[in-house]
C-alpha cells in the first residue's frame, strides 16, 4: 500500500510540474467570480427586455379599439425595443491568430476528475420566486442544474455550474490543442395556456479559455446550445428531452510566460407568467470525463534575407 501511495504522489508531482506549477486558490476564485458576474449581467439584460416586451404585448392583445391610447403606446414601445436590438453591436467571440512556423516538439497533459482548479455552482433570480438548483460533484466531473417557474406568479431564474483546469506551457511560443469530452442529458417544458403570457426555457454549455497574468483575458469562447424555446404568448405546449454526447476542440496560441484556464460551464434558464398563463422548466446534467491539452512548440519564423 505504501508503494502505491508513493507512486500516486510521484504521478501527482509530475503532473504539477508539467502543468507549470500550482497557483493560489484565490486566483481561481477570481475567475469564478468574473464568469459569474458576466453571466448575471447578461441574464439581467435579457430578462428586462423580455418583461418589457411581455407587458406591452399584453396591452395590444386585449380587446381594445385600435385607436386607444394604451394600444398606440404599446406599439410605439415595442417598435422601440426592435429598433434598439436591431442597432445592438454584435461582438464575435475572442479568437487568437495562429502563428506560422515549423512544429518540432510537443507534450500532452491529460486531466480527469477530480477537477479542483475552479469549482462553482450558483443560482440567480431575475424576477419573482422560481425554484432553482445548481449542484456539482468535482470528484466525478458532473454538473447539474434545474429551474422551475413559480406556479402562481411571474418568475424568471437561472442555475449555473462551472469547473475546470489550468496549465502553464513548459516552452513557447506554442499552440495548445485542447479537447474537452462532454456527456449531457436534458429535459425542458414551455406550457402557455393564455394569449399574451410569455414563457421561455434555455439550456447551454460552453468551454472558455482565459489567459492569466495578474488579470484574466478571455481568449476563446465555444458555446454548445442544448435547446432554446421562447414563446411570446401563443397558447401551446412545447417540450423535449434526451442526451447529447459531444466534445469541444479548441486551438489557442500560448506562451510559457502565462497560466491558462480551461473552464466548462453549464446553465439552465426558465421564465413564465404563472398559471393560468405560462409555466416553464429547464433541467440539464453534464459530465466531463476528461480534458486533454497538447502543447506544440511553434518557433517564430525568421525574417527572409
Amino acid at each position: 500500500m505504501r508503494k502505491a501511495s508513493q507512486g500516486n504522489k510521484s504521478q501527482q508531482s509530475t503532473l504539477e510540474s508539467l502543468q507549470g506549477g500550482k497557483l493560489s486558490e484565490s486566483v481561481a476564485r477570481r475567475l469564478v467570480a468574473e464568469v459569474r458576474r458576466n453571466r448575471i449581467a447578461a441574464l439581467k439584460e435579457r430578462s428586462a427586455t423580455r418583461q418589457q416586451a411581455a407587458k406591452y404585448l399584453g396591452q395590444i392583445r386585449k380587446p381594445i379599439a385600435t385607436g386607444n391610447g394604451k394600444t398606440s403606446q404599446a406599439i410605439s414601445v415595442l417598435r422601440g425595443i426592435s429598433d434598439r436590438l436591431a442597432k445592438q453591436k454584435l461582438v464575435l467571440p475572442p479568437y487568437q491568430k495562429m502563428p506560422g512556423g515549423i512544429l518540432d516538439a510537443s507534450y500532452t497533459l491529460g486531466f480527469t476528475p477530480p477537477y479542483t482548479a475552479e469549482v462553482n455552482a450558483f443560482t440567480y433570480t431575475a424576477l419573482g420566486n422560481p425554484t432553482a438548483s445548481a449542484t456539482l460533484d468535482p470528484n466525478q466531473g458532473e454538473m447539474n442544474c434545474s429551474v422551475e417557474t413559480d406556479f402562481k406568479n411571474p418568475s424568471d431564474g437561472e442555475a449555473d455550474c462551472q469547473l475546470g483546469i489550468y496549465f502553464r506551457p513548459m516552452f513557447g511560443p506554442a499552440i495548445a490543442n485542447i479537447w474537452v469530452d462532454l456527456q449531457g442529458v436534458f429535459s425542458w417544458v414551455v406550457n402557455v395556456s393564455t394569449l399574451g403570457k410569455a414563457g421561455a426555457s434555455t439550456g447551454q454549455a460552453a468551454v472558455l479559455v482565459h489567459q492569466y497574468d495578474t488579470d484574466f483575458t478571455l481568449l476563446q469562447f465555444d458555446p454548445f446550445l442544448f435547446w432554446i424555446l421562447e414563446n411570446s404568448g401563443e397558447p401551446e405546449i412545447d417540450l423535449d428531452w434526451g442526451s447529447m454526447p459531444t466534445s469541444a476542440g479548441l486551438r489557442v496560441p500560448v506562451s510559457s510566460a502565462y497560466f491558462y484556464f480551461v473552464t466548462v460551464t453549464l446553465n439552465c434558464h426558465a421564465a413564465g407568467a404563472g398559471w393560468p398563463g405560462s409555466l416553464a422548466t429547464a433541467n440539464a446534467s453534464l459530465r466531463v470525463p476528461s480534458i486533454t491539452v497538447e502543447v506544440i512548440y511553434q518557433p517564430e519564423l525568421e525574417p527572409r534575407a
